[in-house]
């Protein structure tokens, strides 16, 4: 296990204000109530994840990409009160890092994801990061193989430790072009102790899951379960049911050592067997909703257009049957990615969806919406500007209905900073 050289750098914030949006009002509130706030300091600052503490603050992780060939992409991390005001802020600089996720661990610290680079061209590794309460860089660690490896979420295990789920790639053609196709990928689980040791003698835990033999496997989240785990994903292996490779929704079994088990293959919905589906989100459904799962992600057709998928599963998974409470496309007649979902516990149950929506101009906006059970929009919001690309990265509701997202809102002179936007249970920024 090899540590990383990892510089902390504590940052006065250079603003942390309001402006407006394309709600068509401004935003005046003098109780601060509902508002959208940016921050970081010189260069571009991107939204990833938050964790609503216990105590009304929030922690907000992002990246920061500056203005000079030594500052190229950083891990920005702030924590902020019910306000949006700053408490702390830190800057994790290594080489070029990407933060991917963040999550309390069972310590009461926190532990953040990251994609890292020694330099530009070089072999993409993984990175854990654990930081205090108070922002303090407790310890951390790289892994990889000699592939590239595209990290997507970390989980935090009963016993402490940690499970990493991504891709690894077994060509170039993925960081040369971003495009996974004709890029040969496998799912990858890596499993780590408490004190961020890998556990590599563990079944297929490490270094890699086999693929299922499609061109590319992307294994999105892991979650534990009594005596074994649930990962999910996509991939574009050919089954009876995606008889035209496309890529599709797929889940399968580990056990605890990480061995094999049941396998649910790629599928679309009826009438979508010509697009690709790719998942970005996976959580737990509260229990109070009954329990199961949520995920998000887009289904794109040829042309690049997306519709949001959702998928709604059950707490105890049929594998190798369609087992969805509810699966496809929302059919919106509006070219969005989804990003993020959480459970609704306040007014009309149900689920809270965050993504990205393409403009006319083919900028982007912030699209958020709440939907029933049964899937019926009952409403839905957006942010950002006609020229600026805007983007969201997570969504959360608080106990009296309020709803926070994070993003990435583009201002004047080409900058991008990380925005909190604190909106009514309507999702509008009234009160």
């Amino acid at each position: 296990m090899r540590r990383a050289a990892i510089i902390l750098i504590v940052i006065t914030p250079l603003f942390s204000g309001l402006f407006s949006c394309d709600t068509q009002r401004n935003i005046e509130d003098p109780d601060l109530q509902y508002f959208v706030k940016y921050y970081g300091g010189d260069g571009n600052q991107r939204g990833v994840d938050m964790i609503n503490l216990n105590d009304g603050s929030f922690l907000l992780l992002g990246n920061s990409e500056g203005n000079s060939q030594t500052d190229i992409s950083d891990i920005y991390v702030a924590r902020v009160n019910a306000e949006g005001d700053i408490i702390w802020e830190r800057k994790f600089i290594a080489d070029i890092s990407m933060a991917k996720d963040i999550e309390p661990t069972k310590d009461g610290n926190f532990i953040i994801l990251a994609d890292y680079q020694s330099a530009i061209g070089s072999q993409m590794e993984g990175k854990l990061i654990k930081i205090s309460p108070d922002g303090v860089m407790l310890d951390s660690v790289f892994f990889g193989e000699i592939a590239n490896d595209y990290s997507k979420s970390v989980t935090i295990l009963d016993d402490g430790g940690f499970i990493v789920s991504g891709t690894t790639e077994l060509t170039g053609t993925w960081a040369d072009s971003g495009n996974p196709d004709p890029d040969l990928g496998d799912f990858f689980n890596r499993r780590f102790d408490l004190n961020l040791t890998e556990l590599v003698t563990l079944g297929e835990w490490s270094p890699v899951s086999p693929g299922f033999g499609g061109k590319l496997d992307v294994a999105v989240k892991t979650i534990q379960k009594p005596g074994e785990f649930y990962v999910f994903g996509y991939s574009n292996t050919e089954s009876r049911n995606n008889p035209n490779n496309k890529l599709g929704l797929t889940y399968f079994k580990r056990t605890e050592e990480g061995t094999g088990g049941n396998i649910f293959y790629p599928d679309n919905a009826p009438g979508e067997d010509n697009k690709d589906v790719e998942i970005y989100f996976v959580e737990p459904v509260s229990p109070a909703l009954g329990d199961g799962f949520i995920i998000i992600g887009s289904s794109k057709d040829n042309f690049g257009v997306s519709d949001i998928f959702i998928a709604r599963m059950r707490e105890n998974l049929v594998f190798g049957e369609n087992d969805p409470t509810f699966f496809g496309p929302l059919r919106l007649s509006r070219d969005i990615r989804g990003v993020s979902a959480t459970s609704s516990l306040t007014g009309t149950v149900g689920f809270i969806l965050l993504g990205d929506e393409v403009r006319s101009t083919g900028a982007r906006n912030i699209w958020v919406t709440k939907i029933d059970q049964s899937r019926t929009v009952i409403w839905s919001s957006t942010f950002g500007s006609e020229s600026e690309d805007d983007s969201g990265a997570a969504v959360a509701e608080l106990p009296d209905g309020k709803i926070l997202i994070l993003g990435t809102m583009g201002l004047a002179d080409n900058q991008y900073k990380m925005a909190l936007i604190k909106m009514n249970p309507q999702g509008q920024l009234l009160k």
